[in-house]
């Protein structure tokens, strides 16, 4: 079966050549390959403006692995860290990566990274990965593959001195590594389905969670829960093929979505084949409660008949459910109220692979070989109430038998290649999407085929380290395979506002920080006699956000790190509009603000600390009111709250900023 993947992707990757060198030189231009049901008519022509996108790659080398897919950054700790798994194993088996960036990302050898050997004899396609929630050291990181789930012990290493190369590279460690076959005794019906599998999440208490498609048929597929410390399986059969996707092309297998909450009761995962109709069904999103084994599901056929298996899953920071689909949709689910949206890609063609939510702006892939997507959308509130039906399935508790046995480790060094490639900003009824063609990015700038074009691209997860829209993804096809490639793409926001917005006074990349770099866009125009230093084609004088970071310059200082947070809420009278938020131990100052639709009642605006006291707030004023707060040293959580005092209802939009001290070495030059 794999050297009928590998042969069937190596015919379309030469087709993909000439097509892709078209499409460098047309930029992004649409395909004259028709899409076979997988179009959607916009309600409204599509406007589309051309855009140029910086790009970041590195190439770390092929040992017996290949086609970089999952990838999560970590967000406990140095968010400068990335970590990857590699899908597909030539000899050996496939492998898991971190990669320790620099706060420099453009200078020369700033990424070192590790890899760690997965079981081979238990893994087949590696799939999603995961660090462990409540492990507050970083050192466990779980992969999922299509024949088990594996634990690897990062900081319990011992020191080997092997004369065994791998691709060259000698193990310097050996680390404990625990594998749980998907094949159990206490469950003999349930075999995995062969090059299938899903992504892994994690709840605050140490589980594992996972989505797999069986041999039986997908009538059988479950969500597994397992409990690493306890030694202790649940399975819970779901149905609709769960864990599996058909309708996958260059990208196949997919990678099947799941997610649990943080507390652990409910996972959300896809169901390709779900919903009415049997086995014949178009798709559906389904939620498990964990407590009463209860199944709550939402069938696309209820929502859009033209949107299709529904594939990679995660949930936002507003408790919404985001997916690609095989019909080249993203789709979101608020399961609180029963709302569903759906949004098409402007692509030619698809082939959806991944999904990041981060801040209200959706990053995606798009690996079919004649696009080569990495884009964002920021969505249109299209919202369409989705009845769910509600079933109970049934589960089955277990101890698994495991293995244990040393995962060799490697390291090395790799070197940044700054890239620009082609993009295109395009506006539809269904939002505004801003798209990358990573296949066109070349070194010098130059829009022509590079040597070793970027193709496939696959797992994407947001720089949370940059302002939003940035994001961080895994090239599967690297020209010829000749490299495990991963990349950066700062995509340009131009004026689209996120729901969080991050600081980033590095906006060019370089490690100086804007209030010592005298080119923060790095055009080698000095920025005494740069008119435009973010290049939106907005010059500065009237832009008020000149590095493009979502913060207006009134606020955005050059030496401290600024947060907004902001929301939009109907309020009914007398009710509150209330927005979270947290603070960290540096933050030096809080402004919170409110305005009402309804200019002539007054608001006030309070802030509460997590035991429910007012810690600051503002007198009434009609319309609007802004409050200052300086936080205690400690930090914490807080809400603003503010109440609408009018006789009707009224909308309430709230803003939060603060200001805190960038922390040491977040940016490179040791800032």
């Amino acid at each position: 079966m794999r050297s009928e993947i590998s042969t069937n992707h190596a015919q379309r990757k030469k087709s993909a050549r000439s097509c892709g060198a078209a499409l460098v030189t047309a930029g992004l231009v649409a395909s004259t390959t028709p899409a076979v049901a997988q179009t959607s008519p916009a309600a409204t022509q599509p406007s589309t403006t051309p855009t140029t996108v910086r790009l970041i790659e590195w190439d770390l080398p092929q040992q017996m692995d290949n086609q970089p897919g999952a990838m999560v950054v970590d967000v406990q700790g140095d968010r400068n860290r990335l970590w990857f798994v590699t899908r597909l194993q030539n000899g050996d088996a496939p492998r898991v990566y971190r990669v320790d960036l620099r706060g420099d990302k453009k200078n020369k050898d700033t990424a070192e990274w590790f890899s760690w050997e997965l079981d081979p004899a238990a893994s087949g396609v590696a799939n999603g990965l995961r660090k462990v929630r409540a492990s507050k050291d970083g050192r466990y990181i779980f992969v999922h593959t299509t024949e088990s789930m594996q634990r690897i012990d990062t900081a319990s290493c011992t020191p080997i001195s092997s004369t065994i190369s791998i691709a060259g590279f000698y193990p310097t460690a050996q680390c404990p590594r625990i594998t749980w076959p998907h094949d159990q005794p206490a469950d003999p019906a349930h075999l995995p389905a062969l090059f299938t599998g899903s992504d892994v999440s994690f709840d605050d208490y140490g589980n594992a969670y996972a989505a797999v498609a069986v041999q039986s048929g997908p009538e059988n597929s479950f969500v597994q829960r397992l409990n690493a410390g306890a030694n202790l399986v649940t399975r819970w059969f779901v149905g609709g093929s769960a864990g599996l996707c058909n309708l996958a092309g260059e990208s196949a297998p997919c990678l099947s979505g799941i997610e649990v909450d943080r507390s652990g009761r409910y996972v959300y995962f896809s169901q390709p084949e779900g919903g009415p109709g049997g086995l014949a069904g178009s798709g559906a999103i389904g939620e498990l409660d964990t407590k009463t084994s209860t199944m709550r599901i939402w069938p696309f056929s209820r929502f859009d008949p033209t949107v299709t298996e529904p594939r990679h899953l995660h949930l936002d920071n507003d408790g919404r459910v985001w997916v690609v689909t095989g019909s080249g949709h993203l789709v979101s689910l608020d399961p609180r109220t029963n709302r569903m949206t759906r949004h098409f890609v402007p692509d030619a063609v698809h082939d959806l692979f991944g999904i990041a939510p981060d801040s209200g702006i959706i990053g995606f892939t798009n690996s079919d070989a004649t696009q080569n997507v990495v884009g964002f959308l920021k969505p249109n509130r299209n919202f369409v109430p989705v009845q769910p039906d509600t079933v109970v399935v049934a589960s089955n508790t277990f101890q698994p038998i495991s293995t244990e046995r040393g995962a060799n480790r490697t390291n090395g060094r790799s070197s940044p290649t700054p890239k620009k490639a082609l993009g295109r900003r395009t506006t539809t009824a269904d939002g505004t999407f801003v798209e990358a063609d990573i296949f066109s990015g070349t070194p010098s700038g130059q829009m022509t085929t590079a040597s070793t074009p970027s193709m496939l691209p696959l797992g994407i997860t947001p720089d949370r380290n940059a302002s939003v829209g940035t994001f961080f993804y895994a090239v599967g096809d690297p020209g010829d395979f000749a490299f495990n490639r991963i990349g950066r793409a700062r995509l340009p926001r131009n004026g689209i506002k996120a729901r969080v917005e991050r600081d980033d006074d590095d906006f060019d990349d370089d490690g100086k920080r804007a209030d010592t770099d005298d080119d923060v866009d790095d055009d080698g125009i000095p920025n005494a006699m740069d008119a435009d230093n973010d290049n939106d084609g907005q010059p500065d004088v009237v832009d008020d956000d000149d590095d493009d970071d979502g913060i207006e310059d009134d606020f955005d200082s050059k030496d401290k790190r600024e947060t907004k947070q902001t929301s939009e809420q109907d309020v009914a009278p007398g009710q509150y509009a209330e927005d979270a938020f947290t603070v960290n131990p540096s933050t030096l100052l809080v402004v919170a603000s409110a305005t009402s639709t309804d200019l002539l009642s007054p608001l006030s605006v309070e802030v509460v600390n997590a035991a429910g006291q007012i810690v600051a707030s503002s007198l009434a004023a009609a319309g609007a009111a802004v409050v200052t707060f300086a936080p205690p040293a400690a930090g914490g959580a807080y809400t603003v709250r503010v109440k609408n005092q009018g006789l009707g209802l009224a909308t309430i939009s709230t803003k939060i900023l603060t200001r805190e001290l960038w922390p040491v070495l977040a940016l490179g030059g040791g800032l």
